[in-house]
Parts: structure tokens; C-alpha cells; sequence
């Protein structure tokens, strides 16, 4: 950015190989509403080296591009956030794009309104009668553990269940406030992803150690409130993200088979941004095993969950009905493909140089020498 004032957002976006995804994000980046006397937007592209057009179509657009040595998106995002220069920072994944032309005006000014607010979060994903089961299915879950293990969706309308699990501050027509605190580990909320935005001075006077470790910084959410410190974060209404995950199903598995793969053999620390993530900062903020014990005992019920087929069919048939997507009776073979996938992940592990680092959308994949 050439215009030497303080913007008055800055959007960090990590990318690889994502030509074709950038360009609707850009422009609903372009129609958002500014402030009267601010017009600067910092859009910073973390380019984990990138072999198509990437780098040009952000920089037609008047973004900053900063390289990314490690290469996978959780760096991406911690360098993204360590370069802005905006007090509010939104994080957006490249396949993701606003509805609302004032979406982050809508934010900040709300975090303008109530100091206490530390970070805001959309409203989630949108996904109507259009959009494929693949796509609504990765969007709700991600993946069929993440479904077993929070039940909860990322879809529009999870501030319903978020609600119940939290104490409410306030609430008004644009947004729910709610308090912080040690059981944020029952919740699937990461303020870098699906357009959250965070005061980044609160996170820098606070938590100026998690500014510079990766693993922490990805689970920023689950820090708030930890220290009996009064922390309030947002859940806007009416705000949702247009998130283009996948286009059928055979990516769906890819996907699961990359973050199989990641979370049991990855160096990189990729699964700072997963499960695993979670139960290591649980460890990092209480000292204690507990959380991660019970949280293990339920992983482990997965197996059987899986295997005895009735109740995974059931859970199955129950989305299809309520989604009214027939599809998603492929959490039944998804779920037991997840199990399938960590024997073959944890057997490359123990076998010599055979455990494989795979990035971002999977067409990279390296050796892990062990």
C-alpha cells in the first residue's frame, strides 16, 4: 500500500495456488463500506509459494503480498497478523467472500461501542438449496470428527447453539455479546477463520507471547478469559460468508485425508490450527491433562461411534432430513474413511521416511524424514 495513513482494516488472506478463488473475494472486499474519513483497506496476501497467477491477480488488486517459508496456512496467518498495521484485523481464507457490503464496518464499530469486546465473529457460513451436500457438508463440519466431537455446525444459524453455551452481555438487532471463559473448549470458534476479526492492540498488550508462538496465535478464542480476566467477545446476526470449499465429493475426501495426514505426521505444526491445537493450548493455560484426557476418551469414541454404523447412520439421516440434502448420508463412508486414513497415516509414521507432509490444497506433498 502506497498511501502512508493507517488503514482502517487490514483483511489477511492465506493462498496457494488460488487464482480462480480470489478474484469474487476481492471484489466483495472492494464493495465493503468505508468509514467517512478512512478509505485505506490493507490486504495482505501470505503466499505459501504459489505456481499460478496467485501473487499477480492479488497484486492487480492493490494487495501486499508476504511470503510464507513454512507454507501452510497456520503460519500464513500469524505472519499476516504480525504485518498489519490496522488496529482491527479480519482473517479470510481464499475460497471465502462477504455478503453484507458492511460487514466489517458492522464489526468494527460494534468493537467501538464496548471495549470489553475483544473479537467478533460472522454470523457463519451461507449455504441455500444451490449449493451442493459436498460443499454445505464441508462448510457445516469440515470434516466427520470435528461433528462428533463439538456438534456443533459452522453454517449460519450457529449462534443458536453458541448462545446456549455462553453467558450473554447484551444483545441488540446486529449482534449477541457474550462472556469468555474456561469452557470455551465446548465450542468450534477460531477468530482466524470465516471472517472473525480481532482488536489487534488488545492481542498485542495481552498476549504479546502469543503474538510470536504459531500454535497459540491460531487458538487466540480459547485464551479469552482464561486468567478470570473479563473478556466479551460478539456473534453478528445477519452476517454471513459465502465459502466455495469444494465443488463434490472427491474433495471433501481430500481434504479429510489432508488434515488425517497432517494432524498425525506433520512437523509444520499445521494441526496447531486443529483439534490437536486445541488440546495443546488447554495444556499451555491450565497446566493439567485433564481437558485433553477427556477429550481423548471421546476421540476414541469415534471408533465405535463408526464402526456400529446405526449411529453414525442416524446422525446421517438426521442432517439429510433437516438440510433437506440427501448427500450427507456420506458422513456414514466419510467417517469410516477418517478411520481408515489414521491406521494409514499412523502406519506411515513408524515406517522410515515414509510419513508425508501434504500443503494447503494437497498437490504439494513432501517426505518427512524420520
Amino acid at each position: 500500500m502506497q498511501n502512508s495513513s493507517r488503514p482502517w482494516v487490514s483483511v489477511v488472506i492465506a493462498t496457494f495456488n488460488s487464482e480462480h478463488k480470489l478474484k469474487p473475494l476481492f471484489n466483495s472486499l472492494s464493495s465493503q463500506v468505508s468509514p467517512s474519513d478512512q478509505h485505506l483497506m490493507e490486504i495482505l496476501v501470505v503466499d505459501g509459494g504459489s505456481t499460478d497467477r496467485t501473487r499477480e491477480v492479488a497484486k492487480e488488486f492493490g494487495a501486499s503480498v508476504i511470503d510464507n517459508p513454512e507454507t501452510n496456512a497456520v503460519s500464513a496467518k500469524s505472519l499476516g497478523f504480525r504485518a498489519a498495521t490496522a488496529r482491527y484485523v479480519v482473517f479470510l481464507d481464499h475460497d471465502e467472500r462477504l455478503v453484507d457490503a458492511r460487514s466489517l464496518m458492522r464489526k468494527i464499530a460494534l468493537m467501538q461501542s464496548d471495549p470489553s469486546i475483544r473479537c467478533v465473529f460472522t454470523s457463519g457460513y451461507l449455504v441455500d438449496d444451490l449449493d451442493s451436500s459436498s460443499n454445505s457438508y464441508a462448510s457445516a463440519f469440515g470434516d466427520p470428527l470435528s461433528l462428533f466431537l463439538y456438534r456443533q455446525t459452522c453454517l449460519e444459524g450457529r449462534l443458536e447453539v453458541i448462545r446456549k453455551r455462553f453467558e450473554i452481555q447484551n444483545e441488540t438487532s446486529d449482534a449477541v455479546v457474550l462472556a469468555a471463559n474456561s469452557n470455551t473448549r465446548s465450542v468450534l470458534l477460531e477468530i482466524a477463520a470465516c471472517g472473525g476479526m480481532v482488536d489487534k492492540q488488545f492481542v498485542v498488550e495481552q498476549f504479546e507471547q502469543t503474538c510470536r508462538d504459531m500454535n497459540l496465535f491460531i487458538q487466540l478464542f480459547y485464551l479469552l478469559g482464561a486468567n478470570g480476566q473479563r473478556d466479551n467477545f460478539a456473534v453478528m446476526k445477519n452476517d454471513p460468508i459465502i465459502h466455495d470449499s469444494v465443488d463434490s465429493w472427491k474433495s471433501v475426501i481430500k481434504k479429510i485425508r489432508w488434515r488425517v495426514r497432517n494432524a498425525i505426521n506433520d512437523p509444520f505444526k499445521v494441526r496447531a490450527s486443529g483439534i490437536s491445537g486445541r488440546d495443546q493450548t488447554f495444556d499451555a493455560l491450565f497446566g493439567t491433562r485433564v481437558r485433553r484426557l477427556r477429550l481423548s476418551i471421546k476421540k476414541a469414541m469415534f471408533v465405535p461411534y463408526s464402526v456400529l454404523v446405526l449411529p453414525v447412520f442416524i446422525d446421517s439421516l438426521f442432517m439429510a432430513i433437516k438440510k433437506r440434502k440427501f448427500g450427507y448420508l456420506m458422513h456414514v463412508p466419510l467417517s469410516l474413511f477418517v478411520i481408515l486414513a489414521s491406521l494409514w497415516s499412523f502406519f506411515l509414521k513408524v515406517m522410515p521416511s515414509q510419513a508425508k507432509h501434504v500443503h494447503y490444497d494437497g498437490s504439494r506433498v513432501d517426505t518427512i524424514r524420520q
